[in-house]
């Protein structure tokens, strides 16, 4: 059972669910929501923007995943689904997709945003922590980041956060349960159908060199798949920077 803690205010709410899980002697899942972070985080660390009390931000932990750390990136993948479609949900004109390995992005700017923890002991996940910020009701974006957007860009209306956050719930477990039940290849074709430039000749950076490449998918740990003068190879996320 899933218990959901709002508060006004944290450091970050990853921070939060970490101090919280240590005072917990049983493996038990939580969700922290936050109206405000003073010091949320994105992926590598990079400060994540956002107006108090107009975007939803939240973490929360799995425990008990029948998964082994091999098929990890599978979590990535039923977020990013699940993001992706609650996003739909609201603005159903406009093509929503996921930038490897899982920003979520409305044409060329980005509206969500995952950061993902596993516990591994052993050849199993024991536990995962996930911590997401989905630009909601903000209009205006101070930061430096190069293309933030929030779903209100599209909507003109307002959406109430708690109920979003409820559609969240909902369509997760749905996919949860797909990956408990073992659905990994229809998992990863929902993953594909939605990736972003997926067959699209565009160009990267990579190790200081501009190049055209096509994305061809990902390997089986998660990896992103690119045809470079007609070779495939895999690439890290630190490895590859789009332009």
């Amino acid at each position: 059972m899933r218990e959901i803690i709002y508060i006004e205010e944290c450091v970050s709410t990853n921070a939060k669910l970490s101090s919280l899980r240590r005072l917990e002697n049983a493996a038990k899942e939580l969700l922290i929501c936050a109206d405000f972070q003073t010091s949320g985080k994105g992926q590598g660390g990079e400060f994540w923007e956002s107006e108090k009390a107009k975007n939803l931000t939240f973490s929360y932990n799995l425990v008990d995943i029948d998964l082994s750390a091999y098929n990890q990136f599978y979590i990535s993948i039923i977020i990013a689904l699940t993001l992706s479609e609650i996003i739909e949900g609201e603005i159903a004109d406009k093509e929503v997709k996921i930038k490897w390995p899982n920003d979520i992005y409305i044409g060329s700017k980005k509206v969500a945003g995952i950061l993902i923890e596993n516990v591994v002991i052993g050849d199993k996940i024991k536990e995962s922590y996930v911590g997401i910020g989905l630009n909601v009701n903000q209009k205006k974006f101070d930061s430096d980041a190069p293309n933030p957007i929030s779903i209100i860009h599209f909507t003109e209306k307002e959406i109430d956060i708690k109920e979003l956050l409820s559609a969240y719930l909902l369509k997760f477990d749905y996919y949860l349960g797909m990956l408990n039940n073992g659905e990994l290849e229809r998992l990863k074709a929902m993953y594909l159908d939605k990736l972003y430039r997926i067959n699209e000749i565009e160009k990267y950076q990579i190790n200081n060199e501009i190049i055209d490449g096509i994305i061809k998918g990902i390997d089986e740990y998660g990896f992103l798949r690119m045809s470079i003068d007609g070779q495939e190879r895999s690439f890290d996320i630190k490895e590859i920077v789009y332009l």
